[in-house]
């Protein structure tokens, strides 16, 4: 996506004069193992610059009206909207919402193995403009992304070619409450949930891990908006 706005930006009629250096992980420091986290939530992450281009108030407003108690949201790192945000959760009495400050490089991989699912987020407007440098540590620790933002951006195309995590478009908020709100820890109902969403018939059981397999369905809302 920064190709094709330079090359709108800048006229240049081949793309074969933008050389593209692609970003990467620092394997060194981040590696795949996992922790067992402090509670027993789903925790969904975000660890970094916690500021105005990411829109994650937006996620955060989003997050509040969610209605599972299996669900935690924790931030990691600094930024100019963390004390607009922290008062925001404040105000709403978000208590599964948590602040924990910045950390240092050599912390970064036991964080990222500490969660359950990274979130990545870029705010309207943000296409073409950059790729989080996140991801490519998030991809080193092994964990799912949930990327918010535009759909056709760098990270939204990594994440759905690989099948490595969900994409939504930051103005699905119906999909984004649909998708987390599903979230659960195992034995829970999630699969009796979506057979009755789908009108699919996914093979349920009274024991963990008896739904191991990806599984996608569809259902409508008011007939014209369909949720997969």
């Amino acid at each position: 996506d920064m190709k094709c706005l330079m090359s709108e930006k800048i006229g240049v009629k081949s793309n074969s004069k933008i050389i593209i250096i692609e970003n990467w992980a620092d394997n060194d420091i981040v590696a795949v193992f996992k922790n067992n986290n402090d509670n027993d939530k789903i925790d969904i992450q975000y660890a970094g610059n916690i500021g105005r281009v990411q829109g994650l108030m937006e996620f955060v407003d989003i997050f509040g009206t969610i209605k599972n108690d299996n669900l935690y949201l924790s931030f990691w790192g600094k930024g100019a909207l963390e004390k607009k945000l922290k008062s925001f959760v404040e105000e709403k009495s978000l208590l599964n919402v948590t602040f924990h400050g910045q950390y240092a490089r050599i912390e970064q991989s036991r964080i990222l193995n500490s969660t359950d699912i990274a979130l990545i987020s870029l705010a309207d407007g943000m296409f073409g403009l950059g790729v989080p440098s996140k991801t490519y540590n998030i991809l080193a620790s092994g964990n799912p992304i949930l990327f918010i933002g535009d759909l056709n951006s760098e990270v939204a195309l990594l994440v759905k070619e690989n099948q490595i995590g969900f994409c939504f478009d930051s103005k699905d908020k119906e999909g984004i409450k649909m998708r987390i709100a599903l979230a659960g820890n195992p034995n829970v109902g999630k699969s009796t949930i979506f057979n009755a969403l789908t009108g699919l018939n996914q093979h349920t059981g009274n024991w963990a891990g008896k739904t191991v397999d990806i599984a996608t369905g569809n259902f409508l809302i008011d007939d014209d908006y369909s949720i997969t």
